[in-house]
């Protein structure tokens, strides 16, 4: 990567990168905002359709916004079973986290365990209907 900041407004990114041994080179228009106790802040454009962006993923070889890639959020495409996993697995972390945090303690760990009971047993009272409307003729 190369970045060419010449000119504090605006300025460009240049990539090179192989992509399945192909090299490519695409060069990414740069556009900054004052900041509100000095300094400015960049921020990419999008090479399809020119709006602000923090992140370009690669999408078809190219970087581009996530919008122009038809890219959705994994929130967005998660059914109800997924959530419930989601939701479950959260409250487990809290409860059990990992090295170095501290767990919670008193009323706020009572009612954590609770919930987390809750939402584990409701992910697979849900998870079992699943199963069973799905693939129930086979057993």
């Amino acid at each position: 990567m190369t970045v060419n900041l010449s000119d504090p407004v605006s300025g460009f990114l240049t990539v090179r990168f192989n992509l399945n041994g192909d090299p490519r080179v695409q060069e990414i228009q740069l556009e900054s905002r004052p900041m509100r106790y000095g300094g400015r802040r960049y921020y990419f454009l999008c090479p399809k359709h020119g709006r602000r962006c923090e992140v370009l993923p690669m999408v078809g070889g190219v970087f581009a916004s996530r919008q122009a890639g038809r890219l959705t959020y994994q929130s967005q495409s998660a059914d109800q079973i997924d959530r419930m996993r989601d939701r479950a697995h959260r409250l487990e972390k809290r409860l059990w986290p990992d090295k170095g945090k501290p767990r919670p303690r008193g009323r706020n760990r009572e009612r954590l365990v609770e919930a987390w009971a809750q939402a584990d047993s409701a992910f697979e009272n849900m998870f079992a209907a699943t199963i069973m409307r799905r693939w129930g003729h086979l057993f």
